[in-house]
């Protein structure tokens, strides 16, 4: 499953499946609000592509200066930290791991 908030990059996700010959099911979504979206059935694993504020790539792409602001990457911890909450509550439970840090 492949979920994005942003239906124009599930687009390119669709492609990028079609070129590889996979399959995913793909939903436009607020990952933090799973409630829209998720069936229940827990995930087994989880990859998160969390927001980043793409500064390490500026040598490559000197155009983010004009596109970040700093209140812009001032918002993305709190960001991340929705996503990696809720993503957590999806994950079924594995016996040995350990438990979500408490916050």
């Amino acid at each position: 499953m492949a979920i994005d908030i942003d239906p124009q990059r599930l687009l390119r996700v669709r492609e990028n499946l079609q070129r590889g010959d996979l399959r995913a099911e793909l939903a436009s979504g607020d990952a933090a609000l799973p409630a829209a979206w998720w069936d229940g059935q827990p995930f087994d694993r989880i990859l998160l592509d969390a927001p980043c504020s793409a500064l390490g790539v500026i040598r490559r792409h000197p155009d983010i200066r004009l596109r970040k602001s700093p209140s812009d990457i001032d918002k993305l911890p709190e960001l991340q930290r929705r996503l990696l909450k809720s993503a957590w509550r999806l994950l079924a439970p594995a016996a040995g791991w350990c438990t979500p840090p408490v916050r």
